[in-house]
């Protein structure tokens, strides 16, 4: 996750190069971004609720064993 935080500045560069090259390809790109985003979004209200029920507090310690 914080790896992904480190990329994200730079694609917007790679966006502005692309747009440098075509603008066509620069309106796919943000296009592309767009919908990415969107899923990701989706994908984390969706989710939210259904993790819940499945977190539980850990398991006990096994009791130790001494002679």
């Amino acid at each position: 996750m914080f790896i992904a935080l480190l990329d994200a500045p730079w694609s917007l560069l790679f966006i502005a190069l692309i747009f440098v090259f075509s603008p066509i390809l620069g309106l796919v790109s943000v296009a592309g971004l767009l919908i990415l985003l969107g899923l990701g979004v989706l994908s984390e209200l969706m989710d939210a609720g259904r993790a819940k029920p499945l977190r539980r507090p850990p398991a006990k310690p096994m009791p130790r064993l001494t002679k």
